[in-house]
């Protein structure tokens, strides 16, 4: 990516890697069409954020306003905090199909409740309520956020694929 010039990347502005842990793992995200992997670096909107490794565009530098989320949030998912105000200011997010993550296992200081992660996110559907943000409710997972609404709120007409070829 650093051989491109950054032009290159407009439009990517925060990215991430794929999280095995995840679904689709990147053996099935890679079967789809395998050479478009091998030849280009591919982002698809994703706002899932993995907290443990992303990328965000240098804003200053391009003479936009920094994506800096609300400081006082103390309770789970500062990961998806930062995604929502990324969102909320008219920014990209993806997950970057050539990268995968390889963390360290051991024990973990993040494996929160359901009702935690309800907790934090119930918070952060509160602060960004006004631009369409809501928790989701059954049948679907009810600790989880409803961003749909958002997406069209503040995204309309942003491309949910970047796709660059390699140098």
């Amino acid at each position: 990516m650093a051989r491109n010039p950054s032009s290159t990347y407009n439009g990517v502005d925060v990215f991430f890697p794929i999280n095995p842990a995840k679904r689709p793992g990147q053996n099935r995200i890679w079967q789809k069409v395998p050479t478009l992997y091998s030849d280009y670096h591919v982002f698809e909107a994703n706002y899932d954020l993995k907290g443990s490794m992303f990328v965000v565009r240098n804003f200053r530098l391009d003479g936009r306003a920094q994506i800096l989320p609300p400081a006082g949030h103390r309770l789970h998912g500062e990961d998806t905090l930062f995604a929502i105000e990324a969102i909320s200011k008219g920014c990209s997010v993806f997950r970057c199909g050539n990268i995968v993550l390889k963390e360290f296992y051991g024990p973990s200081h993040f494996g929160h409740s359901k009702a935690v992660i309800r907790a934090g996110n119930a918070a952060i559907a509160a602060m960004y309520a006004a631009q369409g943000l809501k928790m989701n409710v059954m049948p679907s997972p009810d600790h989880l956020l409803d961003r749909s609404a958002m997406l069209v709120h503040c995204l309309a007409g942003k491309p949910r694929q970047v796709v660059v070829r390699k140098p």
